[in-house]
């Protein structure tokens, strides 16, 4: 027998498609164009980490000593060119006055790419709590967010 499985679909604003055509090349992020760098404000920079970023910590919060381990946002950027993520950094530490920088590690059978914002982590989340609140981000993601600096 057949299973059925429901299905919901959405349509796609075209600003979407734009930007998907400019940045991925047969299915796959290929590249960023410096006019897309250049609109990157403190909005995207959420949105960009809201998807692809993280706090820079294992899930527990601890390090393998058993004590807490601080955070700091990074946003996997791995499947991009890495001239295209050093002029990313440049960009929005010139535009948004932050310390951005490049980090690559090592993982599985290659390697990935970071975006890391150590330095700024206190101004970036306090803007990124404002603007979450202003935009009455859902609950689920405020994960991504630290709690810790909420208040700021």
């Amino acid at each position: 027998t057949e299973s059925h499985v429901p299905q919901i679909n959405t349509p796609s604003h075209s600003v979407f498609k734009y930007f998907r055509e400019l940045i991925y090349e047969n299915g796959f992020k290929a590249n960023i164009p410096i006019e897309v760098i250049d609109k990157i404000d403190y909005l995207g920079l959420l949105i960009w980490y809201l998807d692809d970023g993280h706090l820079g910590r294992p899930k527990s919060g601890l390090k393998s000593n058993g004590r807490p381990q601080q955070t700091y946002p990074h946003i996997t950027a791995k499947g991009y060119n890495e001239n295209d993520l050093l002029n990313v950094c440049n960009r929005i530490n010139v535009n948004l006055g932050i310390n951005s920088y490049l980090r690559t590690t090592k993982h599985r059978d290659g390697f990935n790419k970071l975006i890391c914002f150590n330095k700024d982590k206190i101004k970036l989340f306090s803007i990124w709590n404002r603007l979450s609140n202003d935009l009455k981000l859902p609950s689920c993601m405020h994960y991504k967010l630290d709690n810790s600096l909420k208040e700021l």
